[in-house]
C-alpha cells in the first residue's frame, strides 16, 4: 500500500499520512449520522411528505423509510409537532385541488379522506405531546410523539407520498 503524506500529523493515533482505507472508514463514521445534518424544515419536509418513492419498494426499504422519518422527528423534537402542525394540511391539500382539477371525484373522496386521517393523526399527536409537556412530563411518550407525527405524514401524504408545495413555514 502507498501512503501519502497529511502533513502536520493532525488526524489523531500519531500517523503522518493516511491510506485510502483510513479515509473510506472515516466517512462510513461520518455518514452514520447523516440526520443530524438536516434541518428542521428539511425534516419537517420529509415527515409531512410521508412515503414518497416508496412505490414498489421492498420492505426493508420501506423499513428503513419509517427510521429516517421517526429520526427526523428528533431533529428538533420541541418545535417539530408545530412545524408538522403547520404544514401537513398543505399536503394533502394540494392532493385534494389536483383531484378536483381533474374531475375526478373518487380520487376527491380519497384525498378528504386522508386529510380526515392526517387530522386525526394530528389529534392523537395533540393529546400525547399534552401528556408529554404537560402536568404529568410523561417524557418516555416522546417516541409515541415521533411516531405520531409520522403517521401524520403517512396519511396526507398517501400512499404514494406527497409534495409539500414551497419551504415548510413556522
Amino acid at each position: 500500500k502507498k501512503r501519502r503524506n497529511v502533513g502536520g500529523g493532525g488526524n489523531g493515533g500519531g500517523k503522518k499520512s493516511m491510506t485510502y482505507r483510513d479515509v473510506k472508514d472515516r466517512m462510513g463514521e461520518i455518514n452514520k449520522d447523516e440526520v443530524l445534518r438536516v434541518s428542521m424544515f428539511d425534516a419537517c419536509r420529509s415527515i409531512v411528505e410521508g412515503s414518497r418513492g416508496l412505490n414498489g419498494a421492498d420492505a426493508k426499504a420501506v423499513t428503513a423509510s419509517l427510521y429516517r422519518r421517526t429520526d427526523a422527528y428528533f431533529v428538533d423534537y420541541m418545535m417539530m409537532g408545530l412545524m408538522v402542525h403547520q404544514n401537513y394540511l398543505k399536503v394533502g391539500m394540494g392532493q385534494y385541488n389536483r383531484a378536483k382539477a381533474d374531475g375526478d371525484e373518487d380520487d376527491e373522496l380519497e384525498a378528504l379522506d386522508r386529510i380526515h386521517q392526517a387530522t386525526h393523526a394530528m389529534s392523537d399527536f395533540g393529546v400525547c405531546e399534552e401528556n408529554l409537556r404537560g402536568g404529568d412530563q410523561n417524557w418516555s411518550l416522546l417516541p409515541l410523539c415521533s411516531v405520531l407525527a409520522v403517521k401524520v405524514g403517512h396519511h396526507a401524504g398517501g400512499a404514494q407520498g406527497g409534495i409539500l408545495p414551497g419551504y415548510p413555514e413556522f
